[in-house]
């Protein structure tokens, strides 16, 4: 419900230059809380072998190459995580 007035109030105001200028700010802030995210999960924990290196490496190439989706990568990843291990 939040979502659908979320999508009502950007198509009323999305040309106003006020709201694009906000919207630009707010692009470095998600791209830096998603940076945030990624090298907090980076961790040895996470990594157990070389198997999960490639994987993560194999999913990197695939979202920046290929443009698959996020729900594609985690879908593909799930499948090869229990095909793998």
């Amino acid at each position: 419900i939040i979502v659908l007035m979320l999508c009502k109030v950007y198509e009323k105001w999305k040309n106003h230059y006020m709201f694009q200028g906000i919207m630009a700010g707010l692009k470095p802030a998600t791209i830096g809380l998603i940076g945030t995210a990624a090298l907090g999960l980076a961790t040895a924990e996470n990594f157990i072998d070389w198997k999960s290196y490639v994987l993560c490496l194999l999913a990197f190439l695939a979202l920046y190459f290929k443009k698959v989706g996020p729900f594609g990568i985690i879908g593909i990843g799930a499948l090869a995580g229990l095909i793998i291990y």
